[in-house]
């Protein structure tokens, strides 16, 4: 059903527009992300308003986590879903543990990482979601017992130190934080990588 705009509504609504176009001129860019943008304008111009806007597959693998608490900085345009490889279903999510005695007893992040990159047997992950499945499969609604990092090749944050998302329990709920990469965490970190399965696990 059709409704009559009042000459104030389409002054607020024109407004609004006004304000886009002009954060699209500035000279220093647009300071949001412009491909949400588009995608948004797109599904008003169909009439589907943000309430009725589909949730992303990011968007629902977060909500299957039950985490209390996410990064802002945790978002699918800096840290995008990884695409289903052909030989998915060959590999699982691990948990690996360095207790090796000439780490002692903290684990450099830098040099953990390129031990797992070395590592044949295991793959760093190439997105969070196989990782986020895998704590919605066994951490969801139940308080996990020490800290996991989702290991990839990630961006670097503003300090220019590449960071590394982290699942940890605060405060009796599950959160989701972003950790620098230089940095030295305790052995009882996790860190979630990939295994190729067993002939007995296939």
């Amino acid at each position: 059903m059709a409704t009559i705009v009042t000459g104030e509504q389409y002054m607020g609504i024109d407004g609004k527009l006004y304000d886009i176009k002009r954060q699209l001129r500035q000279k220093d860019g647009y300071p949001f992300d412009l491909r949400r943008l588009d995608r948004a304008l797109q599904a008003i111009v169909e009439g589907k308003f943000p309430s009725e806007v589909e949730p992303s597959t990011f968007q629902k693998l977060l909500a299957a986590c039950w985490l209390g608490y996410v990064d802002s900085h945790f978002s699918e345009e800096r840290f995008p879903l990884e695409q289903i490889a052909p030989d998915e279903d060959e590999w699982e999510v691990y948990e690996h543990h360095f207790y090796e005695p000439h780490f002692g007893s903290f684990v450099d992040g830098e040099r953990a990482l390129k031990e797992l990159e070395a590592m044949r047997v295991c793959r760093l992950l190439n997105g969070p979601r196989r990782a986020m499945e895998f704590f919605a499969r066994h951490h969801a609604g139940i308080q996990v017992g020490h800290p996991l990092i989702i290991t990839g090749h990630w961006e670097a944050k503003e300090s220019c130190d590449r960071v590394v998302p982290v699942f940890d329990c605060r405060y009796q709920q599950n959160e989701l934080r972003l950790e620098r990469l230089r940095r030295h965490f305790e052995q009882r970190y996790g860190w979630l990588v990939l295994r190729r399965k067993t002939a007995t696990q296939k």
